[in-house]
């Protein structure tokens, strides 16, 4: 039984998934309403009492619902095309042409809040630029100060090193010209040593010349010979003078030594 009842339920629902079924049923509970509202409300008994006096009534059972139902199929596609129509032909217009105005107005006013933030940027940056101009125009002017500051500075080493440098060459020359002076002085005594020298070597030959010479006067003389040998090593005295006796050690001249040092 109760496999019947899910049967016949679930064909009662595929047939009332029919347009034509469902806008009939809907017609008719619509049209019978009443009666309908008055059975659910009553009791059992009551109930009851209204199913055995149920009749078929063709006008309300049939023919009102049937009109409902072609009017539900026809008429109400019709009038909802021509609303339809309407909406967009009438509706939608002013609603698109309101909602273009709307979408106007609100680029415009994005328009002008771009262009004021734009400007104000723009200000910005020129204020910034001049800010910044401002600054390397300073630093440009400080740098330049350090600069001359440095020139100077450079400047007054520079002459304070030239000014040491002259003192330096003048020492330099006065130095030079005191040892060309004591050079000339060594020369000249040199020169006079020398010349003390060979008269002391020709003095010393016309001794050794005398034949009768005594022993301790020769001795003597010999001394002076040694003596003016050593001198003239030391002096450099390019002189040779020839010994009378074989015992004498022969005196060679020996090589000149200039002095470098000595500006001519």
């Amino acid at each position: 039984m109760k496999t019947l009842i899910n049967s016949l339920k679930e064909n009662t629902t595929n047939r009332l998934k029919n347009p034509l079924i469902g806008a009939f049923v809907f017609s008719w509970t619509i049209w019978n309403g009443s009666d309908l509202i008055v059975f659910f409300l009553s009791n059992n008994e009551k109930k009851i009492a209204l199913v055995e006096q149920i009749e078929f009534n063709i006008t309300n059972d049939l023919l009102a619902p049937s009109g409902l139902t072609l009017l539900y199929l026809l008429i109400i596609p019709i009038l909802n095309m021509l609303y339809e129509r309407l909406i967009d032909g009438v509706v939608n217009k002013h609603r698109n042409a309101f909602n273009q105005k709307t979408l106007q107005q609100h680029y415009y006013t994005v328009k002008k809040t771009t262009i004021a933030k734009l400007d104000s940027d723009e200000d910005e940056n020129r204020k910034l630029r001049d800010r910044q101009l401002d600054t390397w125009a300073n630093e440009k002017r400080q740098m330049s100060e350090t600069v001359v500051s440095f020139r100077r500075e450079y400047s007054e080493k520079i002459a304070k090193i030239d000014n040491e440098i002259s003192s330096y060459k003048e020492e330099i020359r006065r130095l030079t010209s005191e040892v060309y002076d004591l050079n000339t002085e060594v020369d000249n005594f040199q020169r006079g040593l020398s010349h003390m020298v060979r008269d002391v070597d020709s003095g010393v030959g016309q001794l050794l010349s005398v034949a009768d010479l005594p022993q301790r006067a020769e001795d003597a003389v010999k001394r002076i010979k040694d003596a003016s040998i050593r001198a003239r090593k030391v002096l450099k005295v390019p002189v040779l003078i020839s010994s009378p006796g074989n015992d004498w050690e022969p005196y060679n001249e020996p090589l000149m030594d200039f002095d470098e040092n000595i500006p001519f």
